[in-house]
């Protein structure tokens, strides 16, 4: 009976050194496998960043320049335009100018355009008064107030031109842009009827269209002040997508009150990493 129990002991002795080896292996495997995946992880994590900054050390496409017109206009609805019923708007025309000759010299496919397209509109302005307008403006009518429709369905699509027959066939008043960025995104703001049935002093009998409008009906230039920004959306002709946000600081005063004294004109600094297009493929 006494070899008998030792041998059973013996037996059940064995199995649990038997589980306890497989489950230290099973262990062992699994703790190996976090590594394996941890570097893996690690491994594309660095080839993506790798390739992320090699994209966009220098882009192929950046903002090489902004320019903000600003002024006033108004609309005479006085029966023989006696100036005795405006209403006033306040408009800002932008021309924004795209380097697409940065890292690349010649036209190629990579620096090429091939869709276009602005979202994420968004007008930052605490004044009530007014209808806010953001859209396409021809840009022939760049620095005269022109009316102006807003963007639909929350985007600005443009019209991509390739060839020259296409460009004789042009249509500046449509949302056109040249393939090999050489003319400027063109867009209009408009702040509309910020002033209604505005009559005009009997002792004038003229006044200027411009932004003199805006001191002599007595509006604040604080109240008009903005900020606007929105994405700029590419795709070039090998199918990679770019997009750089863009944020304009609209401000009307500079400590000067310029505009009161007709037009604000003013370059944004655009030498920044901001306005690189990021590549996202």
């Amino acid at each position: 009976m006494k070899n008998y129990s030792n041998k059973i002991i013996i037996k059940i002795n064995i199995k649990h050194i038997i589980a306890i080896l497989i489950l230290i292996l099973l262990l062992t495997m699994l703790f190996f496998a976090r590594i394996t995946h941890t570097k893996i992880v690690n491994y594309k994590f660095s080839s993506k960043s790798e390739k992320f900054i090699e994209n966009n050390e220098t882009p192929i496409f950046k903002i090489d320049k902004i320019i903000m017109y600003s002024s006033a206009s108004a609309k005479d609805n006085s029966t023989g335009e006696v100036l005795q019923d405006l209403d006033i708007s306040q408009y800002t025309d932008i021309s924004i100018k795209i380097n697409n000759k940065n890292k690349i010299q010649e036209l190629t496919e990579e620096n090429t355009i091939k869709e276009m397209y602005i979202d994420n509109i968004k007008i930052e302005n605490s004044y009530e008064k007014g209808e806010k307008i953001l859209n396409y403006k021809n840009p022939y009518l760049f620095g005269k107030y022109n009316e102006l429709n807003n963007y639909q369905n929350d985007r600005i699509d443009f019209k991509i031109i390739n060839t020259n027959q296409e460009d004789d066939e042009t249509n500046y008043d449509e949302t056109n842009f040249y393939t090999d960025c050489s003319n400027p995104i063109s867009l209009g703001y408009i702040n509309k009827n910020i002033v209604k049935n505005y009559g005009v002093s009997e002792k004038k009998n003229s006044v200027s269209f411009d932004g003199k409008l805006l001191k002599n009906a007595e509006v604040n230039i604080d109240d008009l002040n903005s900020k606007i920004s929105f994405v700029i959306h590419i795709k070039n002709n090998k199918n990679k997508d770019f997009s750089c946000k863009v944020i304009l600081d609209n401000n009307l005063d500079n400590g000067k009150k310029e505009i009161y004294g007709g037009y604000v004109l003013k370059a944004q600094n655009t030498d920044s990493r901001d306005y690189n297009f990021i590549q996202a493929n």
